[in-house]
């Protein structure tokens, strides 16, 4: 007989017999790896000790920061520039998309973008006014009014649109 359950496998296979039932027996888990004794001197770490310990760490890691921060100090202010420049265009693009502001009213400030209709045709403000849509200053035509139909003058007398 051997000492192990695993030769003694083996050994039947090159012997050409069944292998055994019984089961090998469970692998232990490895054990966890130990860092050594720790003296009975460092045990009891005072507060002090820690702070101490944490304040180095944090000032090397400020300083760290603040080196980084200098070297890049020159492509993040490229960034803001850029930015800023983007802000000032995306708002300028806002105040100019168009507004649809109904039928004209006289005495009403139209702004810049605005759109309206005026005896038919369709104008657009190029500036802040209030004056009558008439084809120059703050005004341009979008859209000129249409003819009417055949039997529009009969439709409206009949009530219908």
């Amino acid at each position: 007989m051997s000492l192990t359950p695993k030769r003694d496998e083996r050994r039947r296979r090159f012997e050409g017999k069944a292998p055994s039932t019984t089961p090998p027996p469970p692998e232990a888990p490895p054990a966890p790896k130990r860092l050594g004794k720790i003296p009975s001197k460092t045990k009891a770490v005072s507060q002090a000790t820690l702070v101490e310990i944490m304040g180095d760490i944090g000032a090397d890691l400020a300083k760290r920061f603040r080196a980084v921060e200098k070297a890049h100090a020159a492509e993040v202010g490229t960034l803001t520039k850029r930015i800023d420049l983007l802000e000032a265009e995306c708002n300028q693009l806002r105040s100019q998309r168009m507004k649809y502001c109904g039928i004209y009213e006289h005495g009403t400030t139209y702004r810049e973008g605005d759109v309206l209709t005026h005896r038919g045709s369709l104008w657009h403000c190029d500036h802040d006014t209030q004056t009558e849509p008439n084809g120059g200053g703050a005004w341009t035509l979008c859209v000129r009014r249409g003819r009417d139909g055949k039997h529009a003058h009969t439709l409206a007398d009949r009530g219908q649109p």
